[in-house]
C-alpha cells in the first residue's frame, strides 16, 4: 500500500516534512517509508554508501536489502522516466539474485518489488521458509490473504505480528481511537499502511470492533477484490457508474474520488466514514456532507450534530500515550511519521475547544488547548497550532503574536482603514462567525464560496453581526461586506 498522506485539517494547514536528513558519513539502516521519512538527499547519500558496502562484500545480504530500500525511496522523488527507473530497479534485483540467491533478503525484495503481485507470492513464501520474520513479512501475507478473502490466515498473521511487539503501541492507540469514532457496522475508508494494518490487527488479533468494514482505497482499485468486498459485506454501489468511472478516470486520484462519492451516496442504511488520513482532495465532491466526529469524518446528507458525537466519542479514546509521550528507541515510527499522524487530533480538538469556550467552560477548553499545543510541539508545528487557536478565539486585531505581514495579508492595495478595522472571528469556525465593524453602520453582507455561489445574505446595522454557518461545508469562503464607507472582502475558514 501507499504510505499514508496527511488529511483533514492537518493536511491543509499543518503539513510538514518529517525527518529531514543530512548527508551521513556512514551507511545507516533504512527503515520503511511509512515509519520514518527522510529528505531525498539523505536517501541519495545512503544509496551511494550502501552501494559501496555491497561492492566491499557481495554476499552481505543486509547491505543488499538496505541498498534496495535506498534505491526504492530515492525513486519516490525522482522525476525521470518511470521506464528508466523500472529498468534500474530490475537490474539491481537481478544483481542481487546473482550475489545472494536463495536468501531471505532476496526473496523478500522480489515480493516487495512486485507490489503485491500474486504471481510473486512464492517469493514471499520462500522468504517465510527461510526466516519466519513476522515483523517484516506479516504485512505482505495480510495483504495477500485480504485480497483473496482468507480470514483464517488473516487472523493468524495479525496475531503473529501483534505478538512480535514490533508494532508501535502509539500507532495501535491512534487506530483504536479511529475505531472508537465510528458507529456500529460502519464502513471506514483508509488509504495506506499506518491507517489500515493496525486496524486489522486490532480487529483480528484482539477482537476490537470486528463490525467495522475497512475499505483501503489502494486495494479497492483492484476490480476483483473490490467486487468481492462489496458483495461480501453488503455494501451498496451504483455499479453502472462505478464501471463508467473506472473507464473514464484519469489516474488513481480521480478514480478514488469518484469511488468514495459512489459508496457514500449509495449507502443509506450503513454509516460511511473517512479516516482523517484520507487526502481531502479525494472528498471534494462530498465535502459539504462530511462532519468531523473524532479521527474520522462521517458522511451525512442531513445536518448532523457532530459536536455531540465528538464529545461522546472522545470519552472512549485512549489518550494517555499523548499525555505521556515517552519515546521508545525501538519504535522508529514514534520519532518519524507518528508525530505528524497525531496532528490529525488537532481538528477535532479545536472543534471541542471552541465549543467549550462558547459554553463558558474555560477549564475544559484549556485542556484541549494544552494538548493540541503539545501535539504541535512534537510534530514541529507548535507555531501553526498556536496561530490556529488564536484564530478560533481572538478577533484579528487582538492577535499579539502575528507579524505585520500576517496582520495585513487580507488588506487591499489601498490599505483602507475599513479593511484594517473590520474583523471576523473565530476564524476558522464551525458554528457561527462574528463580524465586528469599527463603528455602528449599515452593511450588506454575503457569504460566498470560491466559485462565486452566494450561500448567506444578511443586513447589519450595529457594530457586530452574527453570521450563521450551520450546514456550510468545511472549506474556504469569502465574506463580502458593502458599506457607505467602502466595500471589502475577508477570507474565512469553516471546519467540520
Amino acid at each position: 500500500m501507499k504510505s499514508i498522506a496527511m488529511a483533514g485539517l492537518a493536511a491543509t494547514i499543518l503539513l510538514a516534512t518529517a525527518g529531514v536528513g543530512h548527508a551521513q558519513e556512514k551507511a545507516e539502516r533504512i527503515y520503511g517509508f511509512a515509519q520514518i521519512q527522510r529528505a531525498p538527499e539523505w536517501y541519495a547519500t545512503q544509496l551511494k554508501l550502501w552501494r559501496e558496502e555491497v561492492e566491499k562484500n557481495r554476499s552481505n545480504a543486509d547491505a543488499w536489502l538496505n541498498y534496495y530500500r535506498a534505491a526504492r525511496y530515492v525513486g519516490f522523488s525522482d522525476t525521470s522516466d518511470w521506464r528508466v527507473k523500472r529498468e534500474n530497479m530490475e537490474k539491481l534485483i537481478g544483481d542481487m539474485g546473482k550475489a545472494i540467491p536463495n536468501t531471505f533478503e532476496y526473496h523478500f525484495v522480489r515480493w516487495w518489488d512486485g507490489g503485491n503481485d500474486s504471481e510473486r507470492f512464492p517469493d514471499l513464501q520462500k522468504a517465510y521458509e527461510l526466516r519466519q520474520d513476522y515483523g517484516l513479512l506479516s504485512d505482505g501475507f495480510i495483504t495477500y490473504y485480504e485480497m483473496n478473502g482468507d480470514e483464517e490466515k488473516m487472523h493468524f498473521f495479525c496475531r503473529k505480528w501483534y505478538e512480535t511487539k514490533e508494532i508501535s503501541p502509539a500507532l495501535l492507540n491512534y487506530n483504536y481511537n479511529v475505531l472508537m469514532s465510528l458507529e456500529k457496522n460502519a464502513i471506514l475508508f483508509t488509504v495506506g499502511d499506518n491507517d489500515t494494518y493496525p486496524i486489522w490487527i486490532l480487529q483480528y488479533a484482539l477482537g476490537i470492533r470486528p463490525d467495522v468494514t475497512v475499505m483501503n482505497a489502494s486495494l479497492e482499485s483492484a476490480p476483483e477484490y473490490r467486487e468481492r468486498m462489496l458483495k461480501q459485506h453488503g455494501i451498496q454501489c451504483d455499479y453502472a457508474k462505478l464501471k463508467a468511472d473506472s473507464m473514464m478516470a484519469d489516474g488513481f486520484d480521480a478514480w478514488a474520488s469518484r469511488f468514495f462519492q459512489n459508496i457514500a451516496v449509495s449507502n443509506t442504511k450503513r454509516p460511511v466514514y473517512f479516516g482523517l488520513t484520507v487526502d481531502p482532495s479525494y472528498l471534494d465532491s462530498i465535502r459539504k456532507d462530511l462532519y468531523t466526529v473524532g479521527l474520522a469524518t462521517r458522511y451525512s446528507p442531513k445536518r448532523l450534530d457532530n459536536v455531540a458525537l465528538l464529545k461522546k466519542n472522545w470519552e472512549n479514546f485512549h489518550l494517555d500515550y499523548l499525555d505521556h509521550g515517552f519515546y521508545d528507541e525501538s519504535y522508529v515510527i514514534e520519532k518519524g511519521t507518528m508525530p505528524m499522524l497525531n496532528m490529525n487530533y488537532v481538528a477535532p480538538m479545536m472543534i471541542l475547544y471552541e465549543h467549550y469556550m462558547l459554553s463558558g467552560e474555560s477549564g475544559k477548553a484549556e485542556k484541549f488547548r494544552n494538548l493540541a499545543l503539545r501535539i504541535g510541539r512534537d510534530g514541529d508545528q507548535e507555531k501553526e497550532v498556536l496561530a490556529y487557536i488564536d484564530g478560533v478565539t481572538k478577533p484579528e486585531a487582538d492577535r499579539q503574536d502575528e507579524s505585520p505581514e500576517q496582520k495585513t495579508a487580507d488588506t487591499d492595495q489601498s490599505g483602507s482603514a475599513l479593511e484594517r478595522d473590520v474583523t471576523i472571528f473565530p476564524n476558522p469556525a464551525y458554528s457561527a462567525l462574528t463580524l465586528k465593524l469599527p463603528e455602528a453602520m449599515d452593511a450588506d453582507i454575503q457569504l460566498v464560496d470560491l466559485q462565486g455561489h452566494v450561500l448567506r445574505t444578511l443586513k447589519g446595522s450595529g457594530r457586530e453581526v452574527r453570521i450563521d454557518i450551520e450546514g456550510i461545508a468545511a472549506g474556504t469562503y469569502l465574506v463580502n461586506i458593502r458599506t457607505s464607507k467602502g466595500n471589502i472582502s475577508k477570507k474565512v475558514q469553516v471546519v467540520r
